[in-house]
């Protein structure tokens, strides 16, 4: 966390001595502010949630069925030995003990009804969660009024900033609720915000296609579709089709399964089709002298149809190793695609994001309960280090779209972009594409011939009325024009370096100049 956030969270609470329940809130966001990022999960009941949590966390913790564990929110934590604790809504907590189901855990309530726990937090050492905390949230549009709620009060509450830094939302079709449900994550957090910090992801993607062998691909269509929707595109930063039970199995293989995915694999490719038709064939008792029907039935329960065709012709086509087999498994279901957006997305921009949050939050609580003294200040402070935010949402949400096939950049022009954007790293030599760190000097010569590069750019682009490449290139040259100042901050001059901003000629890029001011 900066400085600047850090003396604002300080201040905040020594404004706030003597108001006892402000003071706490204060306090609160203080402590929240550890550097740790927090993604939550959410979408409609049976989106698959907690499914690719599981796979995200490569490991069966969070309740994939309609059982009580479901209606709660969920945290899940860093920690090196394992705990289950349960938040009851009267303020008391209870450390509850947890039991193993073959791959699963399962967790234990005290009896308690889920209208009685406020949330659950399981501590669990998964390497991802030294840098991530993850909030599985109950189903939107859910029969249970209470479940919806809950998630509501998480990530759009009314008086105060979402409980979460990133959203990744599951969809299995775009549903009326959907829509209704990021409109109000928009409202609650920003539009420009929530474009950069929320990405859809259309779950359950192998049933788009009837699980055939090429379900990913119309899938991806369809979620291309989506993201273009008015209701969506300013709220997402894109929409990945997952295949969640595929990914969830490939990252829980085991070397069971390899052996029984092989048989399958090595049967005549015809007698294989016809036992791989559907379901009901897989299921049916003519498979029997290839592997009996309750094998046959956890293979459907972890892979889906769709997972053990691909594992089939997979296996068929040389994949010798289990390891081998989880890892293209794994690429198949789309899940490594989301995996690396959630790395260059939300990872590698923890801090901006966490800070955001921190900021905002301040922010609602000036609003709602100005203190005895020092408002203004604490709002000048707040306002200055929002504007000096503001330029990372504008590159996330640009690193988001550049992901996209529609885009006008060749691929040399998209790899620059995408580097000096942040996608490699955000330090300003991994920026300019300086091997080392640097000298100042060097920064702020290869940041000057960024700038140029992409103003240029710009003004080609603004010359042939080509308004989204004006507009990428303008936000890239302004990233670049960022670096410059920061690095002759310390230490150098820019009096001597040109720095050619292009003039829009009368009548000429008129649409750049629009979007821009749009955007």
């Amino acid at each position: 966390m900066n400085g600047g956030v850090a003396e604002l969270l300080e201040r905040t609470t020594q404004a706030y001595a003597g108001r006892p329940v402000a003071l706490e809130r204060a306090q609160q966001i203080a402590d929240r502010s550890d550097g740790t990022l927090r993604i939550a999960l959410a979408g409609m009941v049976e989106s698959g949630k907690s499914t690719l949590l599981n796979a995200i966390l490569g490991k069966e913790l969070a309740a994939t069925d309609a059982g009580e564990n479901t209606r709660i929110v969920t945290w899940y934590r860093y920690r090196r030995a394992p705990r289950v604790t349960v938040h009851l809504s009267d303020g008391m907590r209870l450390i509850r003990p947890f039991t193993r189901d073959g791959d699963r855990v399962l967790f234990d309530l005290a009896g308690h009804d889920p209208e009685e726990i406020d949330r659950l937090v399981v501590d669990w050492p998964a390497e991802i969660l030294k840098t991530v905390t993850f909030i599985d949230t109950p189903g939107t549009g859910s029969l249970t009024p209470t479940a919806s709620a809950r998630t509501e009060a998480v990530l759009v509450p009314e008086h105060s900033v979402p409980d979460a830094d990133a959203v990744i939302y599951l969809m299995r079709h775009l549903h009326e609720e959907d829509v209704r449900f990021l409109a109000a994550l928009g409202e609650s957090i920003g539009d420009t915000r929530a474009g950069a910090v929320v990405v859809g992801v259309l779950s359950r993607a192998d049933e788009v296609g009837g699980g055939r062998i090429d379900s990913l691909l119309s899938a991806r269509t369809i979620a291309e579709r989506y993201r273009s929707e008015p209701g969506v595109s300013r709220l997402v930063a894109g929409v990945m089709p997952v295949a969640g039970l595929l990914a969830r199995a490939a990252r829980s293989f085991r070397d069971v399964e390899f052996e029984w995915l092989t048989c399958i694999a090595r049967m005549e490719r015809r007698e294989r089709a016809a036992l791989l038709f559907s379901v009901g064939r897989f299921l049916g008792s003519r498979g029997d002298e290839v592997l009996e029907v309750g094998i046959r039935q956890q293979l459907l329960d972890r892979f889906g149809l769709y997972g053990i065709r691909i594992a089939a012709v997979l296996i068929d086509g040389g994949i010798e190793s289990a390891a081998g087999l989880a890892e293209e498994l794994s690429r198949g279901s789309g899940f490594e695609r989301l995996l690396a957006f959630i790395d260059e997305q939300y990872l590698r921009r923890a801090d901006q994001l966490t800070t955001s949050s921190a900021v905002g939050a301040v922010s609602a609580l000036l609003r709602e309960d100005p203190p005895p003294a020092g408002a203004e200040e604490l709002e000048a402070m707040v306002e200055r280090l929002q504007a000096e935010g503001l330029h990372g949402w504008v590159e996330s949400r640009l690193l988001a779209e550049l992901r996209g096939s529609r885009h006008p950049l060749d691929p040399a022009e998209l790899a620059d972009a995408r580097r000096l954007l942040g996608a490699e790293g955000l330090d300003a030599a991994g920026r300019l594409g300086l091997q080392v760190s640097g000298e100042q000097p060097q920064l702020l010569r290869a940041a000057v011939e960024a700038a140029e590069r992409w103003r240029s750019r710009e003004a080609a682009a603004l010359d042939a009325a080509d308004g989204t490449t004006a507009r990428i290139a303008d936000v890239v040259a302004r990233s670049a024009e960022h670096l410059l100042f920061s690095a002759a901050e310390t230490g150098g001059s820019v009096r001597r370096l040109s720095l050619r901003t292009p003039e829009p000629r009368p009548g000429a890029g008129q649409e750049a100049d629009d979007e821009r001011h749009a955007g």
